[in-house]
């Protein structure tokens, strides 16, 4: 989601990310919401052009206001879970 699961404004985002596995640096990305999300592709367009790694993708420091979004977006999300990091832990 683009914003928390507590805002009525809240929209699914697809979002793919694509490195290169030797050297982790990201080479693509996309990104596909019925809202828009540009904000999203200029970020990673600098990265890309400064060639920011998967890893350092989580680290990204992104935008926080309490009420109206989370401490992890979905970028942040993205890059936690190829370092096999869960942000939303499930329960057994």
């Amino acid at each position: 989601l683009d914003r928390p699961e507590f805002m009525s404004t809240a929209n699914e985002v697809l979002f793919k990310v694509v490195w290169d596995k030797k050297t982790r640096k990201i080479i693509g990305a996309q990104v596909a919401s019925e809202k828009n999300h540009t904000e999203v592709m200029y970020m990673l367009a600098l990265g890309i052009q400064k060639d920011l790694t998967i890893d350092e993708l989580p680290l990204v420091d992104i935008f926080f206001l309490p009420h109206f979004n989370k401490p992890f977006n979905f970028i942040s999300l993205a890059g936690l879970e190829v370092l096999g990091l869960n942000y939303f832990k499930k329960e057994k």
